[in-house]
């Protein structure tokens, strides 16, 4: 029998139309770190040349919020561009077609090639929209199958699904790490990812995160789980004070290993295999200080076991698998214990 499933409608509309939803406050798009200007100018032009071509622009998937608002999965960038182009915030760069266009603003384009300016209003936008009684987590599943997804923007789809509760004291912790550490990359979205993977590992080693019927459907779901985990527990001002505590002294010692040379974090920064490594490390450092083990011994241990790093690589995330290599954690460490 299928278990979840993600439930989602079409919805067309017009450029004008979907530019009025924009104005209006219905039609959300994560909050993406600001591209060059040049940058923006080229998607730009690359969307504008397309719409006169007579091209339909790519589908896109958009989760629905409860208060009927629409957050636009663009990985392109290419429609925020467009809207803020309508609002006269940017002008077009270089056109390779339409020349004459090429450099106009919106109240130039309106001006001086009126056609061209209904041909981009009248231009049909086709939206995927997940419904929003479909899970958090299943919402951002559906990114996994979008070509050149990231953890930035992910943690920038996140931020809106889950809102202040989680953005701001991952905000914080990140900024900690950021700050503290020189193995992070200075992109503060994806420096929010990384806190949040550790935080899992955390909240999983300690029990607080336990396997469900739900826990099959693998990372989308664990970190959803961590996220509703950190907005309650930073509620609690005793909980959160510890937590900064820990990961201000857990990130000076993985610096001063990587900066030594021993770790290599900056080598993998921002990819997958960072998040793993950070998520074990740190916590490789909660667990030495819980069992009165020397923290850079600790450390050395797990970092040599080629074996352990090789089965972590190849196992799916998932809780059973985490389990148990911290369980194979444990057992090395107390050696040393």
């Amino acid at each position: 029998m299928l278990g979840e499933r993600i439930e989602s409608y079409e919805k067309i509309m017009s450029v004008y139309r979907f530019h009025q939803m924009w104005r209006e406050g219905n039609i959300l798009f994560p909050k993406m770190p600001l591209l060059q200007r040049q940058k923006i100018q080229e998607k730009l032009s690359e969307a504008l040349e397309a719409i006169l071509l007579g091209m339909l622009l790519p589908a896109d998937y958009a989760s629905e919020q409860q208060n009927g608002s629409l957050l636009v999965f663009d990985v392109s960038d290419r429609l925020y561009y467009l809207m803020e182009f309508l609002d006269g915030n940017y002008s077009a760069g270089k056109m390779n077609i339409y020349k004459k266009i090429g450099g106009h603003t919106i109240e130039q384009l309106e001006r001086e090639f009126p056609r061209a300016t209904s041909l981009v209003y009248d231009t049909r936008i086709s939206l995927q929209i997940i419904e929003y009684t479909t899970p958090k987590y299943m919402h951002l599943l559906a990114g996994n199958y979008i070509d050149k997804w990231s953890f930035t923007r992910e943690q920038a789809v996140r931020s809106v699904l889950y809102g202040k509760q989680m953005e701001i004291p991952l905000a914080d912790l990140a900024d900690l790490v950021q700050r503290y550490g020189d193995f992070c990359r200075k992109q503060e979205l994806n420096c929010q990812y990384m806190v949040l993977r550790i935080l899992m590992y955390f909240f999983i080693c300690a029990g607080e995160i336990i396997e469900t019927p739900k826990s099959c459907m693998g990372l989308p779901y664990l970190l959803e789980q961590t996220a509703e985990e950190l907005a309650v527990k930073s509620m609690y001002k005793p909980w959160w004070y510890n937590m900064l505590k820990m990961m201000e002294e857990a990130t000076n010692i993985l610096a001063r290993l990587d900066r030594d040379g021993r770790l290599g974090l900056a080598r993998e920064q921002g990819k997958e295999m960072q998040a793993k490594r950070l998520g074990y490390f740190y916590n490789v450092i909660w667990l030495c200080k819980d069992m009165r083990c020397d923290v850079f011994k600790g450390i050395e241990q797990i970092e040599t076991d080629l074996k352990l790093w090789k089965k972590i690589c190849q196992d799916d995330v998932n809780i059973k698998n985490i389990t148990d290599h911290f369980d194979k954690i444990i057992e090395r460490l107390q050696r040393i214990c």
